[in-house]
């Protein structure tokens, strides 16, 4: 997703940039630390806009799918920085009240969960070949021996 965005940036691609932040940064549950740098990104490189003053709910109880909604289509005519990050902090609140979950993030959400085990998975992969070839070179070099 970063990667993405920094492509859309790189390319002057203002509406780009705005729909990757919008449709994959909102609508996915990615740690904080990649919502942090991509906040990060597009604020040095100007893609938000001035905020229009419009309130938001303070109440984190009266938050719905629908009001979720309602700020996403708003960042169609300002893109503002409030919005965004208000949207974001909605999307997790929903998510985390379960009332809905979006599918697409689960794979995130699981993955982060077990990334060690991954790692771990494939570095033991990775020895083991490693060994195996190894095992296999000596054991040739003794029989060409004999």
């Amino acid at each position: 997703m970063i990667e993405n965005l920094k492509m859309a940036i790189s390319d002057n691609n203002l509406e780009k940039a705005r729909r990757i932040l919008r449709d994959e940064l909102i609508n996915r549950n990615y740690p904080g630390e990649v919502f942090k740098e991509a906040l990060d990104l597009a604020e040095s490189y100007n893609v938000f806009e001035e905020h229009n003053n419009e309130e938001f709910l303070p109440d984190s109880k009266k938050f719905t799918k629908e009001y979720l909604e309602k700020l996403k289509e708003g960042l169609d005519s300002n893109f503002s920085k409030e919005r965004f990050v208000k949207a974001y902090y909605v999307a997790r609140r929903l998510e985390k009240a379960n009332d809905f979950i979006d599918e697409d993030s689960y794979d995130v959400r699981v993955y982060d969960h077990y990334k060690d085990f991954f790692f771990r998975a494939q570095l033991g992969t990775a020895v083991a070949t490693i060994a195996a070839i190894g095992i296999g070179v000596l054991l040739y070099k003794r029989h060409k021996r004999k």
